[in-house]
């Protein structure tokens, strides 16, 4: 009885010691990176929330760039007001995010493969890693990387659900949110497909057949309001320029990958890792779909919806920022939408029947989990102390000179969205007028 209590809880010991050293990591250098004044792009979104008044509707369809703020943008205008819009506050939220977000993803876990092992410390070393730094040090964006990574991993366990009357419309009212909040729209993409899909395996009772063409009307219609009013802003001047080879989409996300497990550059070893790791994705989510032909079950269609976010969000980048060069697959803003595809395949491997082959590749998988979010990469380093620094010392001169053009000089740097952006001191005196932000007390 003794030995067997031990098993029980041991695996979910580990896994959260592991989790709260993450945990800890995280916050540290939160506390130690964050700086409080907005940067780059936050001066423009923020028109939604902070420099001009809108309805709770405008700021939830606000756009920037090609998608929406949100629940992104409903979530900042709710919180951030009470802590006077103070970045560092921000980036500590968004650090909160990506931890509800890994409990979430835990939780999947459970419900997809019943109960926590060893292994599933590589849940917490994926959701967790200092890679995606810029989503929370850059230009802190909740639309952007952490609130729709929790709507996934929330709208993956709807589909988890075993009542149809809970699950579908669970699965409409987050497929909306996600339609909405920044790149989490590809799951709209998504959603009609794995309606029909798991049509056949619903119950025959003629309430769930009313939900479930209930659900798919909603989500067709989810993407249809998403593109009233919608202005194609790819926010790259070189858009549209096609590329000498095809190839090369492909590599750009290889890059990405690559990038991921924190082997930085263009040559040929994170080409390598990162073609392997593309190869395992396309592997797993075409065995996957294969199974859920056969199945009454909808996990199998949970792994392939995680996987398949993940690979037209890759494509897409890839099509939009091919233009700036292969080195533009290395920007770490990106890697919290890797995160989704990575998780499905570790649940996949998880499922596997054969208990030696098993244990032999979640060892595997778990080995490149340690190696890609336990360590702080030294371009993730660089990376982070850049932000500090240019932030802070563009802050201090402004504080002490109150002049945009000779900050941007003396320090090399500029705070605004481009470099001598006409609205940016209005937005200066706008703060300090209020104080707010950098201003306040």
């Amino acid at each position: 009885m003794k030995t067997t209590f031990q098993r029980s809880y041991l695996p979910p010991l580990a896994v959260g010691l592991t989790s709260l050293y993450l945990i800890e990591r995280l916050f540290l250098l939160v506390d130690r990176y964050a700086v409080n004044i907005f940067f780059s792009d936050q001066w423009q979104f923020n028109n939604a929330t902070v420099f001009e008044k809108h309805t709770w509707w405008q700021i939830f369809t606000w756009q920037h760039g090609p998608h929406r703020q949100g629940a992104g943008g409903v979530l900042a205008k709710l919180l951030e007001p009470y802590f006077s819009w103070n970045s560092r506050t921000e980036s500590f939220l968004i650090a909160g995010i990506v931890v509800a977000t890994m409990l979430l993803a835990l939780l999947l876990k459970v419900r997809l493969c019943r109960g926590l092992d060893y292994y599933d410390v590589t849940i917490p070393l994926l959701c967790l890693t200092v890679t995606q730094c810029e989503v929370i040090f850059g230009a802190a964006n909740l639309a952007h990387g952490s609130v729709p990574l929790l709507l996934v991993m929330l709208y993956c366990l709807a589909w988890t659900l075993d009542r149809e009357v809970l699950r579908y419309p669970l699965v409409a009212v987050l497929n909306f949110l996600l339609v909405f909040t920044g790149f989490g729209f590809f799951i709209g993409l998504i959603t009609p497909f794995a309606l029909l899909w798991s049509f056949r395996i619903s119950s025959r009772t003629r309430s769930a057949r009313i939900w479930h063409v209930c659900t798919m009307v909603a989500a067709v219609a989810s993407v249809a309001l998403f593109f009233v009013h919608y202005r194609w802003e790819p926010a790259v001047p070189c858009y549209g320029h096609l590329v000498t080879h095809r190839a090369e989409y492909l590599e750009f996300v290889t890059l990405m990958y690559a990038n991921f497990m924190g082997l930085f550059g263009v040559g040929l070893g994170p080409v390598f890792w990162g073609s392997l790791l593309l190869l395992i994705l396309v592997s797993v989510i075409c065995i996957q779909a294969w199974i859920f032909r056969r199945t009454k079950s909808t996990q199998p269609l949970v792994i392939v919806v995680l996987i398949a976010y993940s690979l037209i969000f890759c494509a897409a980048t890839a099509r939009g920022r091919i233009c700036l060069g292969l080195p533009a697959a290395e920007e770490s803003r990106y890697m919290p939408y890797l995160i989704p595809g990575l998780l499905g395949v570790y649940f996949y491997l998880c499922r596997v029947t054969q208990r030696i082959f098993r244990q032999a590749v979640l060892i595997a998988f778990a080995a490149f989990a340690l190696y890609a979010g336990g360590p702080i990469h030294t371009s993730d380093q660089i990376e982070m102390m850049g932000f500090y620094s240019s932030k802070s010392r563009w802050r201090d001169c402004y504080l002490t000179h109150r002049d945009i053009a000779f900050c941007d000089q003396q320090t090399g740097a500029w705070i605004g969205p481009t470099m001598g952006d006409p609205h940016l001191q209005e937005k200066l005196d706008f703060l300090e007028r209020n104080r707010l932000n950098f201003a306040a007390p």
